[in-house]
Order: C-alpha cells, then sequence, then structure tokens
C-alpha cells in the first residue's frame, strides 16, 4: 500500500528517486531539447482561431445544411 510521505525530506528524496528514475529511463539531453525546441515561430500561427479555424467553420457549415434540410423534411 503506498503511503503519503509524512514530512519534507521524505517528499524531497521521493522527487529525486523520480527524477532519477526519468533520466534513466529517457536519456535526452535538456540543453538539445531547449535548443530544438526555442524555434521562432510568427506570430499569426501562435493565435488559437488560426490555429483551429477551419474545423469550426466546417461544423457550422454541416449544421447549417442539416438544419436547412431539416427545415424542409419537417416543415
Amino acid at each position: 500500500m503506498l503511503h503519503a510521505p509524512s514530512n519534507q525530506g521524505e517528499m524531497m528524496a521521493a522527487l529525486q528517486s523520480i527524477k532519477t528514475w526519468a533520466k534513466d529511463s529517457f536519456p535526452i539531453d535538456l540543453d538539445v531539447f531547449k535548443e530544438m525546441s526555442s524555434e521562432p515561430i510568427p506570430y499569426h500561427l501562435k493565435r488559437w482561431w488560426f490555429a483551429v479555424g477551419g474545423t469550426p467553420l466546417y461544423l457550422f457549415v454541416i449544421q447549417a445544411i442539416t438544419g436547412i434540410m431539416l427545415t424542409f423534411y419537417y416543415v
């Protein structure tokens, strides 16, 4: 059964062991990762609506078309 660490020392030891395990399990050099992930992104690609703007538009068009078709069916 797992138990919660009772004091700050145990918590730090647990976090250190998790950190050591992750470093051994996933051999990723953090400096290389930071260098690769620091690619500048154009401003217009950072905006949420630009990135996923096509999906809501597509769903709205489908909803409008099916709404018109249902109107003809029920009226």
